[in-house]
């Protein structure tokens, strides 16, 4: 959670780009969608109630094709669903299809159609892109655009990489699972919130990261091994003695070097004082 609220507040809401990813990154968090599920969402499989928002998850990987379910993600301060699912849909309905001569046209075909996709490929002014040449998604984006989107969007907030994992569109469903496990929700109820089997240790076994247990001290025991293999001999950290540095006449005579020292002293600033 708080990796996607870093990526959320770096991101410019006051663009039509900015507010579609917004969206987009708040309800596959709260779904624990895949990406390719998050594109598939139609207009209509999205409600939006004054404390949360209902999602209908029409099929997935583990439920085949009419076996549909509403799922409520309630809203909170951080993740402000509703209102950045409600700003989206209102864009939504100031859209229309492009044509090739009117990138929005006052009495083109509305985008918020209710079979029309929740998410679309916008230009960088902030209307539909033209999808005649996209034969095999139409007017639905891939799940590829959707990660390349996350990825963006995480490295502009500088978290493209957490406790050396890159993060992906995955992180998407792999985080919220994180932070329910370490909120000590059961796996049954994880499971049942990731649209998976009941019993299924996959939550646990690929979908955990590993950001309570990861040493972020960096603290290696390998750091005892002298670099290189080799080992160096510690510094002489003892202080010198007095007579250090003596010449060995000196060494048996200490006073009389110390005094001939002193009289060189005195006699030098003698000199200087002469000299002035």
């Amino acid at each position: 959670m708080k990796y996607l609220v870093k990526v959320l507040a770096a991101i410019d809401e006051t663009t039509r780009i900015g507010r579609r990813d917004a969206a987009m990154l708040v309800l596959q968090y709260g779904t624990l969608y895949r990406s390719i599920e998050t594109v598939n969402l139609l207009v209509r499989h999205v409600r939006v109630d004054t404390d949360g928002v209902y999602v209908w998850t029409a099929e997935s990987k583990t439920r085949g094709k009419g076996i549909g379910r509403w799922r409520f993600i309630r809203d909170r301060p951080d993740l402000r669903l509703v209102t950045r699912v409600r700003a989206w849909l209102d864009d939504l309905r100031e859209l229309s299809e492009p044509t090739e001569y009117n990138q929005n046209p006052a009495d083109g075909e509305p985008a918020h159609l209710p079979d029309k996709p929740l998410f679309r490929a916008l230009t960088t002014t902030g209307n539909l892109k033209r999808r005649v040449n996209a034969t095999v998604r139409g007017l639905f984006l891939s799940g590829r655009a959707v990660n390349e989107m996350v990825k963006a969007r995480a490295a502009a907030a500088g978290v493209s990489v957490i406790n050396g994992l890159p993060v992906t569109s995955h992180s998407l469903r792999a985080g919220p699972n994180t932070d329910m496990a370490q909120a000590d929700v059961p796996l049954a109820e994880r499971n049942q919130a990731g649209d998976r089997s009941p019993h299924s240790p996959l939550a646990d076994d690929r979908c955990t990261r590993p950001d309570a247990s990861i040493d972020t001290g960096k603290q290696d025991p390998l750091d005892a091994i002298p670099l290189y293999g080799v080992a160096h001999p510690e510094p002489d950290t003892t202080p010198p003695s007095r007579d250090q540095g003596l010449r060995p006449i000196d060494r048996a005579h200490p006073a009389r070097a110390t005094a001939s020292v002193q009289v060189v002293t005195a006699a030098s600033f003698a000199g200087r004082g002469a000299a002035s």
